[in-house]
C-alpha cells in the first residue's frame, strides 16, 4: 500500500509540473534603487560570541514591539562549554536588551521555540550534557526576562534508545501545553518520528513513536490541527535507498494515533521542512526537492486538502543547492518563506545567501530578496509583524573562505515588500 501511494502522488506531481508551470527565478536583482517604506522600522543586525558559531533558529515578535531570538552558540565539540542554547531579546530597532544561555558541560543546542501563555519562552533542542551518552531532547522554560524556571530531558519509552533522541520542533497546544516533534533511534538503527505531549509544567502526558521498522523517518515540524490532532512533516527513506528521501506527512488524533499518512516525491530526494494549516482546512508544506529542481536542489511548497491530497505545487530556486526551513501564512492569504539561495561568485566560489520569498495564495511570487550578497548564510525562520513587515532569523559568516567557523546569528526586519535600509552588510557589534 505504501508503494502504491507514492506512485500515485508522483504521477500527480509530474502532471502538476506541466499544468502549473513551476515558478522559477534564477536571478534576483537587489541592485535596483531601494523603496523602503519609511513608516515601517527596518534593520539588519547580527548577534553572537566572538570566534564561536552562533545559529539562529527561532524568532517571534513580542507584545512590547520588540523581538525574541533563539538558537545555539558554541564550538559544538565535546568538552567544557561545547555548546549552549541562546535566547536574545531585542527592541523594535534590533538593539539587544538582554541575552541568556542554557545548557550543561557538553553539547547543547536549540532547534525551536515558542512564546508561552504566561509571557515566558520555551526552547526545545538537544543535549549530551547531564549524564547523557548520546543525544536527548532538552527543554528549557523561562520567564519573560529569560530566567530559567525549569529544564527537563526526555527520551523514547517505546523501544527507541533514549540516548539518541533529539527535539526538532515545538508547538503550543490548545490546553496550554506543548507538542514536540522529535527523532529517535535504537542505537545505530533507523530513526522514527517521536511525538512528546507535555503539560504547561513540562510533565509528560504521553509519547508516541511513529514509523516503520525498516525505514528512516525524521520529523522537522509539527502543529496542532483544527480537530485537536496533530500534523507532522519530515522525510522518509529506506535503508537500501540511502539517498532517496520522500516528504512524509502524518496526521494523528489528539493522542498521537496515526489517522492517515501521505508521501510526496519523485526519483530523487525530497524533504518536508515545515507545515501550517490553511484557512480552508488544508495544509501548506514547505520542503526541498531534487526530483523537480531546476538546479541541484530547490525549495518546494505543496498545497494539500484536509486529507493531504495535493492541490498544487510550486518550486523556486537557483542553479545550485538551495535550502528552505520555514513557511508562515500572511494577512493577505499568501505565504512567507525563509531560505538560503545558492550563488556562484565572479571568482567561481559557491555559497548560499539569506533568502526571503513572499508569494500569493497560489504560491506565485509577489517578491523575493537575497540579503548580504558578500557573505555566506541563510534564513531559518520568518513571520509577518504587526506593522505589516517581516522578521527573519538565520546565520551568517563574513569570511566565506572560512565558511565553517565564526557564524553569527542574523536577524532581518523588513518592510511589507521585504526591503531593508541596507542589503549590503549587517552592522558590526
Amino acid at each position: 500500500m505504501r508503494k502504491i501511494l507514492i506512485l500515485m502522488i508522483c504521477v500527480v506531481m509530474i502532471t502538476s509540473t506541466t499544468a502549473l508551470g513551476f515558478t522559477q527565478n534564477t536571478e534576483i536583482d537587489n541592485n535596483s534603487s531601494l523603496r523602503v517604506n519609511e513608516d515601517i522600522e527596518t534593520w539588519i543586525e547580527k548577534y553572537g560570541r566572538e570566534d564561536l558559531d552562533d545559529w539562529g533558529r527561532y524568532c517571534e515578535q513580542t507584545p512590547d514591539g520588540g523581538y525574541i531570538l533563539a538558537g545555539s552558540s558554541g564550538p559544538f565539540e565535546p568538552g567544557d562549554d561545547a555548546g549552549e542554547m541562546i535566547l536574545i531579546k531585542v527592541d523594535e530597532t534590533g538593539q539587544e536588551m538582554w541575552r541568556q544561555m542554557y545548557g550543561g558541560d557538553d553539547i547543547d543546542g536549540c532547534y525551536s521555540g515558542v512564546r508561552t501563555n504566561d509571557g515566558g519562552y520555551l526552547l526545545v533542542g538537544y543535549t549530551t550534557s547531564f549524564g547523557a551518552i548520546g543525544f536527548r531532547v532538552y527543554v528549557v522554560k523561562t520567564d519573560e526576562y529569560g530566567y530559567m524556571e525549569w529544564e527537563k530531558l526526555y527520551g523514547s519509552d517505546n523501544g527507541g534508545n533514549p540516548e539518541n533522541t533529539e527535539g526538532n520542533h515545538v508547538a503550543k497546544t490548545n490546553d496550554g501545553g506543548y507538542i514536540i516533534a522529535a527523532s529517535t533511534r535504537d542505537g545505530f538503527g533507523p530513526e522514527n518520528y517521536f511525538l512528546i505531549k507535555l503539560d504547561e509544567f513540562g510533565n509528560k502526558e504521553w509519547d508516541k513513536q511513529i514509523g516503520y521498522e525498516d525505514l528512516w523517518e525524521v520529523p522537522y515540524s509539527v502543529i496542532q490541527t483544527n480537530d485537536g490532532g496533530y500534523a507532522i512533516v519530515g522525510s522518509v527513506k529506506s535503508a537500501e535507498e540511502y539517498h532517496h528521501h520522500n516528504i512524509w506527512f502524518v496526521k494523528t488524533d489528539e493522542w498521537g494515533n496515526v489517522q492517515w499518512e501521505q508521501e510526496y516525491g519523485g526519483y530523487e530526494t525530497e524533504e518536508g521542512r515545515d507545515i501550517k494549516q490553511t484557512p480552508d482546512g488544508g495544509y501548506i508544506i514547505l520542503g526541498v526537492t531534487r526530483s523537480y529542481a531546476y538546479g541541484t536542489r530547490d525549495m518546494i511548497i505543496i498545497k494539500t486538502d484536509e486529507d493531504g491530497y495535493e492541490e498544487w505545487v510550486q518550486v523556486y530556486g537557483s542553479s545550485g543547492w538551495d535550502h528552505a526551513d520555514s513557511i508562515d501564512l500572511t494577512d493577505d492569504g499568501g505565504y512567507i518563506m525563509a531560505a538560503a539561495y545558492y550563488i556562484t561568485t565572479a571568482i567561481g566560489n559557491d555559497y548560499t545567501r539569506p533568502w526571503l520569498v513572499k508569494t500569493d495564495e497560489r504560491g506565485y511570487i509577489d517578491w523575493e530578496h537575497i540579503y548580504l550578497e558578500d557573505n555566506f548564510g541563510g534564513l531559518g525562520c520568518a513571520h509577518q509583524t504587526a506593522d505589516g513587515g517581516y522578521i527573519a532569523i538565520g546565520s551568517i559568516t563574513y569570511d566565506p573562505a572560512y565558511a565553517e567557523k565564526d557564524y553569527d546569528i542574523l536577524a532581518i526586519k523588513t518592510d511589507s515588500d521585504g526591503e531593508t535600509e541596507s542589503l549590503s552588510r549587517a552592522r558590526e557589534k
